[in-house]
């Protein structure tokens, strides 16, 4: 549960660093 958790928190600062970057472009 841990994992999943961490895995998901990770995704979704991928997510939003992908879409700060898009922005910035």
């Amino acid at each position: 549960m841990l994992f999943d958790l961490s895995d998901e928190i990770k995704y979704d600062l991928h997510t939003t660093l992908w879409q700060i970057i898009q922005i910035t472009k």
